[in-house]
Formats: structure tokens, sequence, C-alpha cells
């Protein structure tokens, strides 16, 4: 894993999709303050806490995480080691598209939506992840120590 963090392509990547890694670290600064946690985890900016949760809930129809770049905003510790394989792809997903990830997002949701479909569950974006990574929900415990 070390030998792919240091690969210029994956360097680059990241210099391409840093406006979006910048958004994450900024819901996170401005969270900081009210009990946001952030590590470094193979890479990835991993936020988490109460503050996150209520964002989430709030903002995201209650979404147990969300990436932006190389960062993921999601409840806790726990949830991330359930999302982690999928959170990934969306990251992998953001080195590629870079800051016309979240525009392509939207348009495939819309698309998607348009034809009948769930903008969520049925955006390709989604579709790759889940593909690639079921999530599976956590315990009533889990979900209740965020």
């Amino acid at each position: 894993m070390a030998s792919l963090l240091q690969s210029p392509l994956f360097l680059l990547g990241s210099v391409w999709t840093l406006p979006n890694t910048v958004l994450g670290l900024t819901a996170w600064l401005l969270l900081f303050p009210l009990g946001a946690r952030c590590r470094l985890v193979r890479g990835v900016f991993e936020i988490e806490g109460r503050p996150i949760r209520l964002l989430l809930k709030s903002c995201f129809g209650g979404a147990m995480g969300v990436t932006f770049g190389q960062t993921v905003l999601s409840w806790s510790e726990a949830t991330h080691r359930v999302a982690r394989d999928h959170e990934r792809i969306h990251v992998r997903q953001y080195l590629v598209w870079g800051p016309l990830f979240l525009p392509a997002y939207g348009l495939a949701s819309l698309w998607v939506w348009l034809r009948g479909g769930n903008p969520y569950y049925d955006n390709p974006f989604e579709r790759q992840a889940y593909a690639v990574a079921c999530i599976l929900p956590l315990s009533e415990s889990e979900e209740d120590n965020p």
C-alpha cells in the first residue's frame, strides 16, 4: 500500500481532486470545536464525531458516510470500518474525475431520476461502489456510539 501512496498517478490524482479534499477538510475545521475528529488512514482523512453525524443526518438524508476527494465523513470509527471499502471506491472515483466528480455525480443522479430510477441507488457511481463493497448494517449498540 505504501508504494501506491507514493506512486506518481496517486500523487497526480491527489492534486487533481484537491478542491474536493479541501471541502471535506473545511467541514472538519468548522466542526472541530464541536467535537469532530480527524485521522489519516491509508492516505484518506477520516472525519467523525457527533457533529458529523448530525450533519449527515440533516443534510445527507442520514447517510452513514460521504466522501469529498480524499476525505470521508462518517458517524464514528465503527461506521468508518463498516463503510470503508465502499467509500474508498468513491475516493478512487474522485482521483479520476477530480473537480468534475461532484457535477458528474449530480448529473448522473438527475439523469437516473428523469428516467424513473432511484437517484442514489441507481446512480452509476453508487452502483460501482456497492458492487465492489457491500455495506452491512450496524448493530444498535454500534450505531448509538458515534
